[in-house]
């Protein structure tokens, strides 16, 4: 009797588990067979589409500005009275180089005109001067011309009176030599002392002859009268040249102040009013862009996309070129990212500058793939793909998904012309 009962208790735990099996089989052949049985068509409940065939540009979001070159300012030069020219208005589009206004210092009209004045008198003192010279030039060369001849007729006379000395020097020392012989010693005395004599007086003559040399030397390096007259004319020109430099310096202030670049004006600091040196009066906001002027962020789980030559897209046209990414990551609005800058391309561009936009950076083209629409394609166990239209059914077609942009999906596998259903929830 155990022994029956212990048989009946396992043959009912192996009668339960082969129901399990079989309706765990019969479960997988049930979704099996709903995956590819036809549909029923269920008339005109079911939206539908074709598949064409087509061009897709696959791009990726960014963030991004277009950028203006910074203003220059316009700074006094000096303290005065601020005059704005007719033409500088505000706002006004001015051109590189072109006078805008003019800071006028106090009592400027005064000094200028005493400057002025200044600079005439020291040229008439200059003039003056350089007519003494010419007529004193002549007369000065006369002299100049006689001192030079004394003084080369004194260097002949001290080379006349040092020969001389050699020879009375030659003649001593032959009678001295002579006067030391004990027979003639009683005959040269005369002789002796008439040599001597004759060296003492050469060496005087040639002394005498040196000084008047270096005396014509000296009045020949003078030339004492036109020496005065030049003197007179080099002082007054550096007279004339500082009271011309003083005349420019205040000639410059009178010139207007000349705009930095092309563009549109902005004045901070009406006219009439007083300003003090360096004080900002405008500013210039320079009409030529930078040589880069597109600017953009993209975050860091897309920078790896993004390339140099890729085009830059706003409000669907192209606006720009991609030149480089930078690699270091930064943080724009709490998200991790780079930036990216580009050159400009065609005349679109944002009306105001610095201001973020939604770009779009094209990473790739697809020519010739086969387009449906994003609501299309469909995951049904784990599986991609569509419903393609037979008959009076619906066919699930497994396909490969290449691309999604916006409101489209490029695939791989159903012919073009298909059509297909846009939604799956109608099945019969």
């Amino acid at each position: 009797m155990v022994a029956g009962t212990a048989w009946r208790s396992v043959s009912g735990r192996r009668s339960g588990l082969l129901m399990a099996a079989g309706l765990g089989l019969g479960m997988m052949a049930f979704g099996t067979y709903l995956s590819v049985r036809p549909m029923r068509a269920p008339g005109v409940s079911v939206p539908r589409a074709r598949a064409h065939q087509g061009t897709m540009v696959v791009g990726l979001a960014a963030t991004g500005w277009w950028r203006r070159s910074p203003p220059l300012p316009l700074r006094a030069p000096w303290n005065g009275t601020l005059n704005w020219l007719p033409h500088a208005g505000q706002r006004a589009m001015v051109g590189h180089g072109q006078s805008l206004c003019s800071v006028v210092p106090p009592f400027f009209k005064l000094s200028l005109g005493a400057a002025y004045e200044s600079w005439k008198a020291a040229q008439a003192a200059v003039t003056v001067a350089k007519r003494q010279l010419a007529m004193q030039r002549t007369p000065a060369e006369a002299n100049l011309q006689s001192a030079r001849q004394a003084w080369l007729a004194a260097a002949d006379a001290v080379q006349q009176r040092y020969t001389r000395v050699l020879r009375a020097r030659a003649g001593l020392k032959t009678v001295r030599a002579a006067s030391e012989a004990p027979t003639f010693r009683w005959a040269l005395g005369t002789d002796l002392r008439q040599a001597t004599r004759a060296w003492d007086h050469a060496r005087a003559e040639l002394a005498a002859a040196v000084s008047r040399y270096h005396t014509a030397g000296r009045f020949l390096a003078v030339g004492p009268v036109l020496a005065v007259y030049r003197t007179s004319v080099v002082q007054d020109l550096a007279t004339a040249r500082a009271a011309k430099d003083t005349w420019d310096i205040l000639r410059q202030r009178d010139q207007p102040l000349q705009s930095p670049a092309q563009g549109r004006l902005r004045i901070t600091v009406p006219s009439s009013s007083f300003v003090t040196a360096g004080q900002t009066l405008g500013v210039v906001e320079p009409k030529r862009t930078p040589v880069l002027p597109w600017k953009g962020f993209v975050t860091a789980s897309l920078a790896s996309r993004v390339h140099a030559g890729e085009r830059i897209v706003w409000h669907g046209r192209t606006v720009g070129k991609v030149r480089y990414v930078t690699r270091t990551i930064v943080r724009y609005r709490g998200h991790p990212g780079v930036w990216f800058y580009g050159q400009e391309e065609g005349t679109l561009r944002p009306k105001m500058a610095n201001l973020p936009q939604p770009l779009e950076i094209v990473t790739r083209r697809l020519v010739k793939v086969v387009l449906i629409p994003r609501t299309a394609y469909f995951h049904r166990h784990g599986q991609g793909g569509v419903y393609l239209h037979a008959g009076r059914r619906w066919i699930f077609h497994p396909v490969s998904l290449i691309a999604v942009e916006a409101s489209q999906a490029a695939v791989d596998g159903p012919p073009r012309g298909s059509l297909v259903a846009l939604k799956a929830t109608s099945r019969g």
